[in-house]
């Protein structure tokens, strides 16, 4: 057993966890509801006191990561915050029971703040992300896809209140209300597929995005209260956003779960 496929069908072999939703994983593109029936009243104090702790390990810079093109800052030291573990017993059976068909694991928790930059703004608000930042190849303002192997799922929950001014994520949706979804050449750790990525660093070309656009294609807004969330495909062709000035960013949570 090498590979992630062969390892979640094995998974799904020997503890299976039979749901109603989803027949597999590859089945899922986004959901924005799939967890409405779990929350209540406490669900959403658990985001406020997170938030609260992520706010001030951010104010603090408590081991915070600063990307190079300055667009996000990362709290890399959250394990300390007990709320996230309680916070995962909301989703994480539905995940199992519902998306995968057995066991999960998260791989991966990200807490992200958005940065605002005044310069961007303007290219970033008019939908111009290829002419904000031309240096910056691997930012994640740039229209792109994960390349995770299509065996995780991802799910971001919003800290605070998002718009379409403070940082929103945005994801393409084909003209016929589907949203397509990339192949990725990831196969198993360390080790890669055959053929090469679809497109180079996983960025998708201007044009590309240009031509669905064109096409009747529509850019989609994930906006939302603190607490709402998404869980999706990584691999869907998707982008941050910048804050416009003035604004509190948007702070989330990253979840990459196999």
């Amino acid at each position: 057993m090498k590979t992630y496929k062969e390892h979640y069908e094995y998974c799904r072999k020997i503890n299976p966890v039979i749901g109603n939703y989803y027949e597999t994983v590859y089945d899922l593109t986004v959901n924005n509801n799939l967890f409405d029936d779990y929350i209540d009243e406490n669900y959403y104090d658990l985001i406020e006191k997170i938030r609260k702790k992520i706010d001030d390990k951010i104010k603090r810079n408590d081991n915070c990561f600063r990307d190079s093109h300055g667009h996000a800052i990362r709290v890399n030291d959250w394990r300390d915050i007990k709320e996230l573990y309680t916070l995962t017993e909301y989703f994480m059976p539905v995940v199992e029971r519902d998306i995968f068909g057995c066991s999960a694991k998260i791989e991966f928790l990200h807490p992200y703040r958005n940065v605002p930059n005044p310069i961007s703004w303007h290219h970033w608000a008019f939908e111009k992300s290829d002419e904000a930042d031309p240096k910056a190849v691997q930012s994640s303002w740039k229209w792109h896809y994960d390349d995770c192997p299509p065996e995780f799922i991802k799910l971001f929950i919003h800290l605070n209140e998002v718009t379409y001014d403070n940082g929103c994520l945005k994801y393409i949706e084909d003209e016929n209300g589907t949203i397509p979804v990339l192949p990725s050449y990831r196969i198993a750790p360390h080790m890669d597929a055959s053929q090469s990525q679809e497109y180079a660093a996983s960025r998708v070309p201007p044009e590309v995005v240009r031509k669905k656009l064109d096409d009747g294609g529509q850019v989609v807004d994930v906006i939302g209260e603190p607490g709402s969330y998404t869980v999706h495909t990584p691999n869907i062709i998707h982008r941050a956003s910048c804050p416009k000035p003035g604004t509190e960013p948007r702070d989330v949570l990253f979840f990459f779960i196999r």
